[in-house]
């Protein structure tokens, strides 16, 4: 699935970075222009108490499943199913034409997000430090979504994603990987925040970087940590990592003809009837919707 392939090298990045760059900071001078005193005193955020219900206040809670489906498969027949034995939810390799328009809010997406990941087959596998890590095995999850007004008619589309790194600690023993493990947190948490544009022309749309936390890193902190890890590793620029981090989420839920997407896949399979995607605000929410053809 095209969500699993662009996340697991970017995850994969961000993991090793958190590894390294206690090592890089011992070697770097003045006279690269970093204040690197300000960026180890930043890095020390990276292990703090992580406050979730301020970084993602729509996360979805249990609740918010079974009417998830209901929203779904009342548009969209049947593709959601849910089994009570097992108590979950999965979706189906096929769906029917839609029967309205299916409009869907920030938590919903989330969750569907999340079907999505649970119902892959096989591995998530990551190369970190030089070894393969199965993502599925470190408990990663899409922890919100959320939609918010962006400039000139844009939506701001914010994911925040979580990843359990205790194990990865457990397995820091050696040197000088040892002399790092104060500064790894027990969950790494990834706050990307992009703009979409919906453009003339169906599944027309741009992406442009807004910005990105790491725990209770944020703004110029995140920056000048991107900076420092460039020397060594060549990482870009906050805003492009940012972005191709964002946009792979964006492209998930959407598509088009160069990259695959769920709406699109689904546009494209025989019988569909959606013709087209769009935001759309009612009242507070904003809405992603999947547009019936006419």
């Amino acid at each position: 699935m095209i969500l699993r392939r662009l996340i697991k090298g970017l995850i994969g990045l961000v993991l090793t970075i958190i590894l390294v760059v206690g090592g890089t900071i011992l070697i770097v001078n003045a006279k690269y222009g970093i204040n690197i005193i300000s960026v180890a005193k930043s890095l020390g955020k990276l292990g703090g108490d992580v406050d979730v219900t301020t970084l993602a206040p729509k996360a979805p809670k249990e609740a918010d499943y079974a009417p998830t489906m209901h929203v779904i498969n009342d548009a969209l027949a049947g593709f959601i199913t849910y089994d009570e034995e097992e108590q979950k939810y999965s979706i189906s390799s096929s769906a029917s034409p839609l029967s309205k328009d299916l409009k869907l809010t920030d938590t919903q997406v989330c969750i569907l997000i999340n079907w999505i990941l649970e119902g892959q087959e096989g591995s998530m596998n990551v190369n970190i430090a030089g070894k393969e890590v199965d993502l599925k095995e470190y408990d990663f999850k899409v922890v919100q979504i959320q939609f918010t007004e962006g400039a000139e008619g844009a939506i701001n589309y914010n994911v925040v994603m979580s990843i359990s790194l205790t194990k990865i600690k457990d397995k820091m023993n050696g040197f000088p990987f040892s002399l790092l493990k104060g500064k790894v947190p027990d969950t790494l948490y990834l706050s990307s925040t992009v703009s979409v544009l919906k453009t003339a022309g169906a599944f027309k749309y741009e992406v442009s970087s807004v910005s990105l936390a790491l725990n209770n890193m944020t703004g110029d902190e995140v920056d000048k940590l991107f900076k420092l890890l460039n020397i060594f590793v060549g990482v870009g620029d906050v805003s492009t990592f940012n972005l191709s981090l964002g946009k792979s989420f964006v492209d998930a839920l959407i598509g088009n003809a160069d990259v695959s997407g769920l709406t699109y896949s689904l546009a494209s399979s025989s019988g569909s009837n959606i013709a087209d995607f769009t935001f759309e605000k009612v009242g507070e929410t904003i809405y992603y919707v999947m547009k019936k053809s006419l």
